[in-house]
């Protein structure tokens, strides 16, 4: 019996060797977290007592480090376990949308993942980074996915509900991912009381375990190592900066990594543009999605200038000595990223089905802005890095396939608009896998 070939698994296919070549030409700087702290760590204290000595030490991302370190060691075993996580978080937003076999919406979110700035996964070294911020996405997103086909009243077999379980605990033990989860299912929990007068299991599930997680890291012993170590390397007068200067911090980093060329805003905004102007035909609209675009390139355009006259250096930008709440130079920065946010949400508006999908893709792109924005309450800020917008980045583009999705009706009867999205898409893809084989390159 001959089976079927299904063309909706040709973008998973591109996929799958698009990360082959990169696991294939991946190498470990000797000098990096993953060296020095996972590999031949489980051989020397035992799976348990490493996680142990983390936790006293360092972190409360015990089970994240457990599995790390289980395959630091194999970089075989270590890329095999990354391509399946990889697999699972795009398969997970496939499943949330619920597009089907769409084919041209499969490419895009295929090209969405692969347009993600891969070299930000390089910053600690590849395992350490790859397993303390992917793969706890990809265990999060298979878990709402599993809420999402529950809010659908799809069937869910029971053997599925201690896999999403397991998933839930696994990916909020990542503190941001924590923080993310618990707005989120707090949220949809309120909404869904509201509207439909009932609770569902998976939201109160991950309600419970994001929480259980926010305080094991409050509580956890290595956190308090960790911060006063932190504090005597990167900036020994953070303890005496006051609330609002440390989210001003975070307000203004946040801003330095969005306006340093960010593909997927840029990329998202572009798409944005198209749609909504395609959707409601009018100059006021092109107006607002023309301004996102606008900005990030001109701030860009800025912040690599190297003349010392004016305000968006990124120097200027980061250091909380120059820049603080008493700062009227942060208050410009914090205008900025409001009108271009203002406009993202217009665009929103314009381009969602309802007032549902408009509260649903605000509060993702609030819980992103979050995630980053709270990073200026820890001198980790000084050291992250931007691996830490993984958590933003990823709800733009799940903010961009959703109003992709919503409006597939208007792009397969729009030719036109179809091939100018995908080509906007595509590019970002083709951006994003050359930055990732060139630092796959050179980071050795």
């Amino acid at each position: 019996m001959r089976v079927k070939y299904k063309r909706v698994y040709e973008p998973y296919i591109l996929y799958l060797v698009y990360w082959t070549i990169i696991h294939f030409l991946m190498r470990e700087n000797t000098a990096n977290d993953s060296v020095i702290i996972y590999m031949g760590a489980v051989k020397k204290y035992g799976l348990i007592g490493f996680m142990k000595m983390r936790y006293e030490t360092w972190t409360s991302r015990v089970l994240i480090d457990g599995l790390i370190g289980l395959f630091a060691d194999n970089k075989f075993l270590f890329c095999f376990v990354d391509t399946a996580m990889l697999l699972l978080l795009v398969w997970s937003i496939r499943v949330i949308l619920n597009c089907g076999d769409d084919l041209w919406m499969n490419y895009m979110i295929v090209f969405a993942i692969i347009a993600y700035p891969f070299q930000d996964m390089s910053s600690a070294g590849w395992m350490a980074t790859i397993g303390n911020y992917m793969w706890p996405m990809a265990a999060v997103l298979y878990a709402m996915s599993g809420i999402a086909r529950s809010l659908r009243g799809e069937r869910i077999p029971l053997w599925s509900y201690p896999l999403y379980i397991i998933a839930m605990i696994y990916g909020t033990n990542m503190e941001q991912v924590a923080v993310y989860c618990f707005g989120f299912s707090v949220m949809i929990t309120v909404y869904l009381l509201i509207k439909n007068h009932r609770v569902y299991f998976l939201p109160i599930a991950m309600i419970l375990s994001s929480l259980g997680e926010i305080l094991f890291a409050v509580t956890c012993i290595g956190s308090k190592t960790r911060l006063e170590d932190e504090i005597q390397s990167w900036n020994p007068d953070f303890e005496m900066y006051g609330v609002m200067d440390k989210l001003n911090i975070g307000i203004n980093n946040t801003i330095q990594q969005i306006f340093s060329f960010d593909t997927i805003f840029m990329m998202s905004s572009m798409v944005l543009l198209l749609l909504c102007v395609s959707i409601w035909k009018s100059t006021y609209i092109g107006t607002v999605g023309v301004i996102p675009c606008m900005l990030l390139a001109l701030c860009n355009r800025l912040q690599t200038d190297q003349s010392d006259n004016y305000f968006l250096k990124t120097e200027t930008l980061f250091a909380p000595s120059e820049t603080t709440f008493a700062d009227r130079k942060s208050y410009i920065l914090f205008v900025v990223l409001w009108i271009m946010l203002t406009c993202i949400l217009l665009e929103v508006v314009v381009a969602s089905k309802s007032f549902a999908d408009i509260h649903l893709l605000t509060l993702l792109l609030g819980l992103g802005l979050a995630t980053h924005v709270l990073m200026g309450f820890s001198p980790t800020v000084y050291v992250s890095s931007r691996r830490t917008m993984i958590f933003l980045e990823f709800s733009m583009i799940f903010i961009l396939l959703f109003l992709l999705n919503r409006n597939i009706e208007l792009l397969k009867d729009n030719k036109l608009l179809r091939l100018a999205i995908g080509t906007v898409m595509g590019a970002g893809a083709a951006l994003g896998a050359i930055n990732g084989l060139i630092i796959v390159l050179i980071v050795q």
